[in-house]
């Protein structure tokens, strides 16, 4: 099959990251130092593409990973499949935000002239907080038509049921991994998301504390615990959280002396922060709350909206909207959100192992 790549001849081509010239910056290296009306990208058009006629005989593109990881580093693997074997001119472009980059990713002719090969980028860093447009384009010779994949964001289901297939390099416990399992099921949110959420908050350290004192695995800070308790009155709560500085409130978190407050046991930590989670989400959809961009719709991705107000507080994400509308993460109030948002969507996504999307065929 296509995509068991033991099962073909593999080759590969490592492009040089770190291409020693002028330009901007990007995660493959730099700019095309011109790009003009009679550029080499204008020929990489969606509208100079073959007629579906054509398809059977067209090259396929598959990339692994399908999405772009906004929370750590990736590599990339760009599988091509050419029934009509590889030309020594055959050439993969790399575009960024609508811009070719100046990067080797010369295709090598396989020595039996085979119909698969592979050109991987290693270590790129995409910037959670940046436009980060990725476009995968091959062409055969200079005068076939080009195949495109465009590299997308990851995406992120509120109320989906995504089943974590991986949690990647982190290590937890059958027991804490059951108990967000079955807590996300049990108040209809997807798992996925919650162990997103998780991840970016706290690495899954249930005695993590910051500056801010965010306590636990969810790490809901004191303004998040004040909303909490109108729900849940009696959980346990140290005086020390508000006495005493964050500084010194590690020291007895890891010392193991601060154990009684609620945020510190994983069970209550999970569920004050899908309470949390919840009254966020719950909020945009409130009929006292007014329009705030257009025909009475909230923005296309509520989800966002949801996460953005988990870290940074609805007040803070409504008054972006009322100033910048769809674009109110770019707002200067909330960079940190936004960072926040597309890691713990990344995680989401990555987390589950999204079904590939399809293969590149025009």
């Amino acid at each position: 099959m296509f995509l068991r790549f033991s099962s073909v001849v593999l080759v590969l081509a490592i492009a040089a990251l770190n291409v020693a010239c002028a330009g901007p910056s990007t995660p493959f290296g730099a700019l095309e130092s011109q790009v003009g009306e009679n550029s080499e990208s204008e020929h990489f058009s969606k509208s100079d593409q073959a007629s579906k006629s054509n398809e059977h005989f067209l090259p396929r593109l598959q990339v692994s990973p399908d999405r772009q990881v906004l929370h750590d580093h990736m590599d990339v693997t760009v599988a091509i499949e050419d029934r009509q074997g590889f030309s020594k001119n055959a050439k993969l472009q790399v575009e960024f935000n609508g811009r070719p980059i100046k990067v080797d990713s010369q295709i090598l002719i396989p020595p039996d002239n085979g119909r698969m090969a592979y050109v991987a980028y290693r270590g790129l860093f995409l910037r959670p907080d940046r436009q980060n447009e990725i476009k995968f384009s091959y062409k055969r010779d200079s005068r076939a038509k080009p195949v495109e994949y465009d590299l997308a964001k990851p995406d992120c289901s509120f109320s989906g049921d995504w089943p974590v297939q991986s949690l990647g390099p982190f290590k937890i416990s059958d027991e804490l991994r059951s108990e967000i399992e079955s807590q996300a099921k049990q108040q209809k949110v997807n798992p996925a998301l919650l162990f997103g959420l998780i991840a970016q908050e706290s690495a899954f350290n249930p005695n993590a504390i910051s500056w801010a004192k965010a306590i636990g695995l969810t790490q809901v800070t004191p303004i998040g615990d004040r909303q909490i308790a109108k729900t849940y009155p009696n959980w346990p709560r140290s005086p020390k959280v508000s006495e005493l500085p964050s500084s010194l409130l590690k020291i007895l978190i890891q010392s193991g002396e601060l154990s009684e407050d609620w945020r510190l046991q994983p069970k209550l930590s999970i569920q004050g922060g899908l309470t949390l989670l919840k009254e966020m989400n719950s909020y945009w959809y409130k009929k006292e709350v007014p329009v705030l961009l257009s025909d009475g719709e909230l923005p296309p991705a509520v989800n966002d909206l949801t996460l953005a107000s988990y870290h940074s507080g609805a007040l803070r994400v409504y008054e972006a909207i009322q100033e910048k509308g769809l674009s109110y993460l770019d707002h200067e109030n909330l960079g940190e959100a936004k960072k926040y948002v597309n890691r713990v969507k990344s995680y989401c996504y990555h987390f589950a192992n999204a079904p590939k999307r399809k293969v590149a065929s025009r």
